[in-house]
């Protein structure tokens, strides 16, 4: 059993929340809180004020913050894991993938803040969604933050499924039939809520090559900046595109009917019927972390194929869970590529082919569901936990 340590039994530290949000509540109701995933990977946990046996001072962090509200917690909690060897602190963050190497500024002002309380970095244990962060942790060498304990898990199998059945209830029963009699008038269904930087590159080249009409495809633009010229050519420009022409089609706002723009873990079961395969705007691409997140698994658990503007290694990764990808519809080079231009260019290539979705296809897609509602991450995350934590 797990035990986590507090000086109260008032335990949970979002009350201290004051100039930000540093920390999510204790609830395990709610899938951003450590409480939630222990619950459904079936570990179990304890609240104590004693010690006698491994102990935690646990942090369900946010986005990387300024750290601020750190410095209204009690003195007390960073005495106890100072001068106690059995005392650690954990920082939770499997939400994200926003580690030091991401946010060095904001992650340093959390360095100065355990530096000064004398927290050595081997008291420190952090989890976060980077599968590759232990690794990545060695590889960009700090002083500090390549010396913790740190563990990259992904839970967003566990998590989609969670939220979908809250939201879309069973809407996916039966479709797979659905799809075979189902009249495709549309190729790809792509989704794109917050408008990251290469998400904004995506939708510039779905402009270029006119790829619109015969597609669905949302655009909920609500940024204030567009990405820059000196990080559209560096990162995404693949072309030689003229700049201006990205800053005149990106904020272009594009609305599917069906959609509820309010919800994006609302799954509406139509929009997959009425077309071939989704493209998945992951929340990163590149090769700098490995981040995986609901919207993976969307068209897994709604039957369709799947194209993957993501990191690279992540087709890698559904397969060595047992999902099955789909070389026979698309060049899957692009899941091997490290440099983000080239990954693009190849997405966009494939966006161009004229596939037909037959039985063969339909199979593979039933198996990616089935294997989805047996929850493969479950035993994995609960393994991982368990060697990391005891």
């Amino acid at each position: 059993m797990l035990n986590f340590l507090y000086l109260d039994n008032d335990y949970d530290f979002s009350k201290y929340n004051d100039l930000e949000t540093t920390f999510t509540p204790s609830n395990p109701s709610d899938c951003w809180s450590f409480e939630w995933l222990l619950k459904s990977v079936n570990i179990s946990y304890k609240y104590t004020t004693t010690y006698s046996s491994k102990s935690f001072i646990k942090f369900n962090l946010m986005f990387p913050t300024e750290y601020s509200d750190l410095y209204r917690l009690p003195e007390e909690i960073w005495s106890k894991i100072k001068d106690n060897n059995d005392i650690f602190l954990l920082l939770y963050q499997a939400t994200e993938a926003t580690p030091f190497y991401f946010w060095k500024y904001r992650w340093n002002k959390l360095k100065d803040f355990l530096l000064e309380k004398d927290i050595p970095p081997e008291k420190v244990y952090y989890i976060c969604g980077d599968l590759d962060a232990a690794n990545n942790h060695k590889k960009y060498n700090d002083d500090y933050w390549s010396k913790i304990n740190v563990l990259g898990i992904d839970i967003f199998e566990i998590m989609h499924l969670f939220r979908h059945l809250k939201i879309s209830g069973n809407n996916y029963d039966q479709i797979i039939s659905e799809h075979q009699k189902a009249v495709k008038n549309k190729n790809f269904l792509n989704f794109n809520k917050r408008m990251r930087p290469n998400k904004q590159a995506l939708i510039y080249y779905i402009h270029k090559h006119k790829l619109l009409d015969n597609n669905l495809v949302s655009n909920l633009w609500h940024e204030s900046n567009i990405l820059s010229k000196e990080d559209f050519d560096y990162w995404y420009n693949y072309d030689q595109s003229e700049y201006k022409l990205v800053k005149k089609v990106v904020p272009k706002k594009l609305l599917l009917p069906l959609d509820d723009p309010n919800n994006d873990q609302h799954s509406d079961k139509d929009l997959y019927l009425k077309t071939k395969y989704s493209l998945v705007s992951e929340t990163y691409t590149g090769n700098k972390i490995k981040f995986i997140t609901e919207k993976t698994y969307k068209p897994i658990l709604m039957g369709h194929p799947f194209l993957l503007h993501g990191t690279s290694g992540t087709l890698e990764y559904l397969r060595s869970l047992g999902y099955e990808t789909f070389p026979e519809l698309f060049n899957e080079n692009y899941d091997e590529q490290t440099d983000t231009k080239q990954q693009l260019r190849i997405v966009i290539e494939n966006l161009k082919r004229d596939i037909d979705i037959d039985k063969h296809i339909l199979e593979k897609c039933k198996h990616n569901q089935d294997l989805f509602l047996k929850q493969p991450t479950k035993n994995i995350i609960k393994d991982k936990l368990i060697k990391f934590l005891y």
